[in-house]
């Protein structure tokens, strides 16, 4: 059996950093808020109750802000891959020692071309 997790990878660069954590937190929102309540309980149960409810609270009452902002940095890090790329190849080679023998990752945005090089980045560092 190979264990395979979707990896979810923010890059960052410097000069996008807040977008790229906020970019970050959306699926964790989505997952907490608009998801039924297997996920958000997973992830409470897992660490992150403080965040889970706190996010929750604050889309309870449809502020949108307040419940991204309720995802801390260390939930996000926890989950996802976020940094500059010398450091997401450090926490990829992490994974992989804690058992993700192969990691699956988002297509990054752009032409084919910037795709490609942003690939090829992460298998340099990786």
């Amino acid at each position: 059996m190979t264990i395979a997790p979707f990896t979810n990878v923010y890059v960052t660069d410097g000069s996008n950093d807040e977008a790229m954590w906020q970019a970050a937190r959306q699926p964790l929102f989505h997952y907490i808020n608009r998801m039924g309540d297997f996920y958000w309980n997973m992830l409470a149960d897992n660490g992150f109750e403080a965040e889970v409810l706190g996010s929750r609270a604050a889309w309870g009452d449809r502020d949108r802000d307040g419940a991204m902002q309720a995802i801390s940095d260390d939930m996000v890090r926890e989950i996802e891959v976020i940094g500059p790329l010398e450091s997401v190849g450090e926490q990829l080679a992490e994974r992989a020692a804690s058992g993700a023998e192969l990691q699956m990752v988002q297509m990054p945005r752009g032409s084919a071309a910037e795709a490609g090089a942003r690939l090829e980045a992460l298998l340099r560092v990786g």
